[in-house]
């Protein structure tokens, strides 16, 4: 099977990709804001890894991506750098954004024929 992995050079996401990637071929999505790449280092030269920099709110960019993937892990969005922008943006920005990109993922897998988003 074939999964994406959204912000999968974050924390949860890589380490979520490093065990997909025992038994599954993977396709990690990360536009590196707060994920690093030291995270998905050891998984760059993995047979059944493919690193693709790019953002979730890019449909064009998703329209590539995902045709023929059979499910979409989408990590947290990470944490906005720096605790002044937190508070700045305020809980209540923070769970929008988080709203729409997960719409964002949503429609553009349905676009690709993959049903499942967790």
């Amino acid at each position: 099977m074939r999964y994406i992995v959204t912000g999968g050079a974050g924390f949860i996401g890589s380490n979520l990709a490093d065990t997909l990637a025992q038994n599954h071929d993977v396709v990690i999505i990360d536009n590196l804001a707060t994920g690093r790449r030291e995270n998905i280092e050891h998984l760059l030269d993995h047979p059944r890894v493919n690193f693709i920099e790019g953002s979730i709110t890019d449909l064009d960019f998703l329209m590539e991506v995902l045709p023929g993937a059979d499910g979409i892990l989408a990590g947290p969005p990470g944490a906005p750098v720096g605790v002044g922008s937190c508070l700045e943006r305020g809980e209540r920005d923070r769970n929008t954004q988080c709203t729409r990109r997960g719409e964002r993922l949503q429609d553009a897998g349905r676009g690709c024929g993959i049903l499942g988003l967790r």
